[in-house]
């Protein structure tokens, strides 16, 4: 299982470069390294998992549209049929179907993003294998 600084050094050994000991030293490759690890580990979370998905029912605390009190990390919400929601940056939901907010209780699939370092080993090692990939076939 590795570390964010360890899937970057393998992104870094990819090129042929030394490894780095800290994720804010100044290194060219550094700055890619980094984005192309947590865009692959959000693009990878995106997807249901049994690690990242839980169902809840969310419910309006007043007349108004339902506004979500979500942990943080949150990628996407969907009905329990698959029907697309929102998170929309004041925390309210928009049902995209409907094109109106949510006013009324609805069961929710909740899909969030998990630490890199606290994910099943399988994933990890799936994440930084795509990301090491990416970023040795951009420089190579």
């Amino acid at each position: 299982m590795y570390t964010e600084l360890e899937a970057i050094n393998a992104m870094l050994a990819s090129m042929g470069e030394a490894p780095v000991l800290s994720l804010v030293v100044p290194h060219p490759y550094l700055p890619r390294a980094i984005t192309l690890l947590a865009r692959h580990n959000k693009l990878v979370q995106s997807n249901r998992w049994w690690f990242n998905t839980s169902k809840t029912t969310l419910t309006p605390d007043g007349g108004g549209p339902l506004t979500a009190e979500l942990p943080a990390g949150v990628i996407r919400i969907e009905g329990t049929r698959g029907r697309a929601y929102v998170l929309t940056a004041e925390g309210s939901v928009y049902d995209v179907q409907r094109g109106e907010f949510v006013t009324a209780p609805f069961e929710a699939v909740i899909v969030s993003e998990v630490a890199f370092v606290d994910l099943p080993p399988e994933a990890n090692a799936y994440i930084s294998g795509c990301a090491i990939l990416q970023f040795q076939g951009e420089f190579d």
